[in-house]
């Protein structure tokens, strides 16, 4: 995650809206040495990833 810390995402575009909402959390823990999200916490993919990617790359609640 130290990529993202020295790279900054703007976009004044609602064409990339949904990517910018998706690296929002995922910047919010660029710090962490964790591996997987909190409990509870999803990253929005709509409009990101086609729904077939999604399926197979998102593990179930």
């Amino acid at each position: 995650m130290k990529l993202l810390g020295v790279l900054d995402f703007r976009s004044s575009g609602d064409q990339h809206k949904p990517v910018m909402d998706a690296l929002k959390p995922i910047g919010r823990h660029k710090d962490s040495s964790t591996t997987y999200l909190l409990l509870g916490e999803t990253i929005p993919l709509d409009g990101v990833m086609r729904k077939d990617c999604t399926a197979r790359s998102v593990l179930p609640r």
